[in-house]
């Protein structure tokens, strides 16, 4: 991964056209190799460039990423002034994909902070808009979310079973 991106930056007629999306590439490969500052860096310009280039995709994905940076400031994961950054583009934008995405992250943030009611609240919202859209991946991720929280939160194994079993 890291080869192609270095091949990528190298030529730099495609690098200036594609710059804002190239910064999140790097991003996601700094995530995944557990590099956070640098993640956090290269996805928020990645949604500074974007803003600047006008490219929704990068904005509304750069702003997916930095969601889901670690709050260091209040010690949890997922960041709540992002989220609600990523609310406001994802509805300024018309997308209904980051929509659901953005809310999908909200319920992942509640879920952490053992906000249950809203977590809830929050993911069948989700399956609402995502069956009516067929978008099977955050269908079963929802249903493998409310399993989680009804195991994990509510200790109600009954309706845990009952959303485990939604997903398969």
């Amino acid at each position: 991964m890291l080869y192609y991106l270095n091949l990528i930056k190298s030529n730099k007629v495609f690098f200036k056209e594609n710059k804002s999306k190239l910064l999140y590439f790097e991003g996601y490969y700094n995530k995944l190799i557990d590099n956070d500052s640098l993640f956090v860096k290269n996805s928020y310009q990645a949604y500074k460039t974007g803003v600047k280039s006008n490219d929704t995709l990068s904005i509304l994905n750069s702003l997916a990423a930095l969601s889901q940076s670690y709050d260091y400031l209040n010690d949890y994961s997922y960041n709540f002034e992002y989220l609600k950054l990523y609310k406001e583009n994802a509805e300024k934008y018309k997308d209904e994909t980051h929509k659901i995405i953005q809310l999908f992250l909200l319920g992942n943030y509640h879920l952490y902070r053992d906000q249950t009611q809203l977590a809830s609240k929050n993911y069948h919202n989700i399956l609402n808009k995502s069956l009516r859209k067929k978008d099977s991946i955050y269908i079963l991720s929802t249903y493998h979310n409310l399993g989680a929280l009804h195991e994990m939160s509510t200790k109600n194994s009954d309706s845990a079973i009952y959303y485990f079993n939604k997903k398969i």
